[in-house]
């Protein structure tokens, strides 16, 4: 996680550095919107009993690794890390959020059930930070143009996380229905781990939360094709930008419409812009705000 990905296209330049929603260090007000309905809904994390057994002996595994690695710590680089995270040996160290019970449960989950795109969840150390499994790999610093290969990949790998997911909420006693899945809800591409050019694992699960599968996407699809970047010649950009869409809806389920997507993008595009507006983050609310238009006028 270390290093960056730089992704180029003749029509885009990578000199207009978008703003991030949501914010890092604290769950932003979309998010944090989502996650207290899912409160509200009568939905809270609790630990499945057949992880038991896993989480035991994940806690041995920790007391191994703790008892043999280097205590040296060094600050991770590349993406847009949040401040305070260390790597350490082959761990990450975390200082924990307001979600943090929830991760540990839904990343004990992945691990679970197979998932390999993710890190996993090791314990806390005696600072009280999280540990996390270290992923190798490069994260891009920014929004950039990808290739269809990488869009594909992403998408597939977004669908996989959402399908193991599924069997977490299925535990979980006052689901409503209508939460699907764990949405990520910070899918952009500097929060995936890239290795020989392709989307490999997801990282920085802080905002996780129960949801529905066209929220997730939505958000992803408009950060993953950079929708309404002013680098993009206008021209050429709109019937290209659908392909890139469709290309995109495909890869994770055939039966999701664009329209749909649209729409899921539009509401999160208006929350980002609320969110900007009400923390006084204006590049933040005119960058989203630009994108909502954008996608209105365009797809």
């Amino acid at each position: 996680m270390g290093k960056t990905v730089a992704q180029k296209h003749p029509h885009l330049s990578l000199n207009f550095p978008r703003p991030r929603p949501p914010d890092r260090l604290q769950p932003g007000i979309c998010v944090a919107l989502v996650i207290s309905g899912a409160m509200m809904c009568g939905w809270r994390a609790t630990r499945p009993a057949d992880l038991d057994d896993h989480t035991s002996s994940r806690n041995q595994f920790v007391y191994r690794i703790l008892t043999s690695m280097s205590d040296a710590e060094i600050p991770l680089q590349g993406g847009r890390t949040t401040a305070a995270v260390m790597r350490v040996g082959q761990t990450v160290r975390r200082p924990p959020r307001l979600t943090a019970e929830f991760v540990h449960v839904l990343l004990e989950h992945l691990a679970a059930v197979g998932f390999d795109g993710a890190p996993r969840f090791l314990g806390t150390d005696d600072k009280g930070r999280d540990i996390l499994s270290y992923i190798e790999g490069e994260v891009p610093a920014d929004l950039g143009w990808h290739n269809d290969e990488v869009l594909v990949a992403a998408a597939q790998l977004i669908r996989k996380f959402h399908d193991a997911t599924v069997g977490l909420l299925g535990h979980q006693t006052g689901t409503p229905r209508r939460l699907e899945v764990v949405c990520h809800n910070d899918l952009s591409p500097c929060n995936f781990v890239f290795r020989a050019g392709l989307p490999m694992a997801l990282i920085d699960f802080d905002t996780a939360a129960p949801g529905t599968r066209l929220m997730d996407l939505g958000y992803a699809a408009w950060l993953w094709l950079d929708l309404g970047n002013p680098d993009i010649a206008p021209a050429s950009a709109s019937q290209e930008q659908r392909r890139r869409l469709q290309l995109f809806i495909a890869a994770y389920a055939d039966e999701i419409s664009v329209s749909s997507i649209k729409e899921a993008m539009v509401y999160r595009q208006d929350l980002v812009a609320a969110e900007g507006e009400y923390t006084a983050r204006t590049a933040m609310a005119q960058w989203a705000r630009h994108c909502r238009n954008w996608t209105v006028e365009n797809l």
